[in-house]
């Protein structure tokens, strides 16, 4: 007979709204932590599967639990033998050695609420619990506030060369400075993205393979794949073989923005045009970059009408003007935009062609080595009204006296 799990006690009633039942003490340990760390309280028991099924079948199951079914082969089977045991509402977070998102998928579509490869680290083992839904207390249900999500802003060229990549790279750094929280930098376009450059990084690796492989999208990923620019800034880049498109598997993208959305308050995603389709429907807003030219009148026009029919009419698609005043010729004003039926422009981007020259030079965003540009202000304005819209107080100081107040300091070290 197998033995019982064990732990210190074990109970003869299961008298805790949380269980866990893990197959070792080091996953026992960052359970515990991450139980207390989400605010849950309850028993985690070392023992296999075998041995869980046997307890659970003599006590009052829990309403969360989580199960450790990494000595399991058939993780299906294992999930029906434990739902015979459970109650009808349990939630129930799996731990499986099993790296694969076609497992993930069928293990939700049987009813378990999450699916985490081990060797799990403790934030995503805490991130994972507070996604259960609520904590309740020993002596009476107390409701949880759910996980905050960061909001993810896609940046979007109408037309090659409208700006987005610069627009994004502004955007993200200047909401690092703005807006309370952390930020993160995403530029999806693998092969030819240009953010890295602007900030002056190395892409970090990975990327590639955790799309191909989104089991592999976690904690560990973000701090191996991602690199920081400054304090509050992270970018998840690549710069990978151009002769083919990397493969993106079934649900990477799913679980990726996922991820990032609970690890920071704010995601600007640069976007190529091609996978619009692929990515639209992870957004909270649009910034649709486009040049005051015929050309990129109609294709922000086409643009809004394909973003707003895959993501619905909800999907807030804000136009920006950019590079107003660099053409001599055929350059529309803002008001023949709207004449041609072009929303009115949330913003508009004053031309910067010897501010962006130095920019590039430097590996520097405009908005930073020049804050009182006019397009910098612009950019400032775009970061504090997302902070705003966000529901965040944005800080009394200015990003113009944290620039210069950085300047000052790095002059006297």
């Amino acid at each position: 007979m197998t033995p019982a799990p064990q732990k210190r006690a074990m109970p003869a009633v299961a008298a805790k709204p949380f269980m866990a039942f893990v197959t070792d003490e080091i996953t026992r340990s960052q359970l515990e932590r991450a139980a207390e760390d989400a605010g849950f309280v309850g028993e985690v028991y070392v023992g296999d599967t075998d041995a869980a099924l046997v307890t659970l079948a003599e006590v009052v199951p829990a309403r969360f639990l989580v199960l450790d079914l990494a000595d399991r082969t058939d993780l299906f089977e294992a999930v029906n033998a434990f739902a015979e045991v459970c109650r009808p509402d349990t939630r129930v977070l799996v731990l499986g050695s099993v790296n694969d998102v076609a497992v993930y998928r069928a293990l939700t579509d049987l009813g378990v609420s999450d699916y985490l490869v081990k060797p799990v680290a403790g934030p995503q083992l805490t991130a994972a619990l507070v996604r259960l839904g609520a904590v309740e207390a020993d002596t009476a249900p107390a409701a949880v506030p759910a996980a905050k999500r960061g909001t993810v802003t896609g940046v979007l060229s109408a037309r090659g060369g409208a700006g987005a990549s610069t627009v994004a790279v502004n955007l993200s750094w200047a909401l690092s400075v703005e807006a309370p929280g952390k930020c993160a930098l995403v530029d999806l376009d693998l092969r030819f993205g240009t953010a890295a450059m602007m900030l002056d990084l190395e892409p970090g690796r990975g990327f590639k393979e955790a799309l191909d492989n989104p089991g592999r999208i976690d904690s560990l990923f973000m701090e191996r794949a991602m690199v920081r620019a400054t304090d509050n800034l992270s970018l998840l880049a690549g710069e990978e073989d151009v002769s083919a498109e990397p493969a993106v598997a079934e649900g990477a993208l799913d679980i990726l923005f996922d991820r990032l959305a609970e690890a920071f308050d704010h995601v600007v995603v640069d976007l190529p045009r091609w996978r619009l389709g692929d990515h639209v429907k992870h957004l909270d807003r649009l910034f649709l970059v486009t040049e005051p030219t015929l050309a990129g009148l109609r294709d922000a026009l086409r643009l809004k009408d394909a973003a707003q029919a895959l993501a619905g009419p909800d999907l807030a698609v804000l136009i920006v003007l950019n590079k107003g005043g660099a053409a001599k010729k055929g350059e529309l004003s803002e008001a023949d935009a709207v004449k041609g039926g072009l929303p009115k422009p949330a913003y508009v981007l004053p031309d910067e062609i010897k501010v962006q020259a130095r920019a590039q030079a430097t590996g520097k965003p405009m908005v930073q080595i020049a804050p009182r540009a006019k397009a910098s202000k612009v950019i400032v304005e775009m970061a504090r009204d997302l902070a705003v819209g966000d529901g965040e107080a944005v800080p009394t100081k200015s990003l113009f006296g944290l620039i210069l107040g950085g300047r000052t300091k790095e002059a006297g070290s």
